[in-house]
C-alpha cells in the first residue's frame, strides 16, 4: 500500500497535547506524516515559512491569546493551505472558526486517530478543489464552427443548426 507523505505543523503550547496527536497521527497508516511542534507564535510563523506545511492544527487557547489572533501571523508569511483548529474547551463559537477562514474544528476531549483521518483528509481536497476547478475551466473545448458531427470522445454537446 502506498503512503503520502504528508508535512504537518502543530501549534501548541501544550508538549503533552503534541505527543498526543503525534501518537494518534503515527496509528493513519495510509500517511508518512512528519510533524513539527511549535510552543510559540514566533517559531510557528518561522517553521510556516521554512518548511511549507501541507496542513497547520491550530491550538484554540495558544498561551496567553486565541489561535484565532495566532491565524493572521501565519497567513502573513504566505500560507494560504488548510488550518483545522484544535481545542480542549469542548464547545467554542464555531461561527468564528468560519469567519477566520479555518477549515475545521477538533475537540481534543474526543480526538482520535479517525477524527484526525478525516478532518486532514476534508481539508487537504477542500484546499486541491479550486485548483481542480481552475484545471476544468482552462481545459473546456472551443465550440466546434467547422460543421462537423462530435466525435464520440467529445465532451461538448452536438451542435444544432436550423434550417
Amino acid at each position: 500500500m502506498a503512503t503520502d507523505k504528508l508535512t504537518i505543523l502543530m501549534i501548541d503550547d501544550d508538549p503533552e497535547d503534541v505527543a498526543i496527536v503525534r501518537g494518534l497521527l503515527e496509528r493513519v497508516p495510509v500517511w508518512s506524516v512528519e510533524l513539527i511542534a511549535c510552543l510559540d507564535v514566533a517559531s510557528a510563523a518561522q517553521q510556516t515559512q521554512q518548511r511549507k506545511p501541507d496542513l497547520i492544527l491550530l491550538d484554540f487557547n495558544f498561551g496567553g491569546a486565541s489561535g484565532l489572533e495566532v491565524l493572521p501571523s501565519i497567513r502573513d508569511v504566505g500560507f494560504n493551505g488548510p488550518v483545522i483548529l484544535l481545542s480542549g474547551c469542548g464547545k467554542d463559537d464555531i461561527a468564528l472558526m468560519v469567519i477566520a477562514g479555518l477549515n475545521d474544528f477538533l475537540s481534543k476531549n474526543t480526538l482520535s486517530s479517525l477524527t484526525l483521518y478525516h478532518a486532514i483528509t476534508l481539508a487537504m481536497e477542500k484546499q486541491q478543489l479550486p485548483a481542480k476547478m481552475r484545471g476544468r475551466e482552462s481545459a473546456t473545448p472551443t465550440p466546434d464552427t467547422t460543421g462537423r458531427p462530435p466525435s464520440a470522445t467529445s465532451s461538448s454537446p452536438p451542435k444544432v443548426r436550423y434550417q
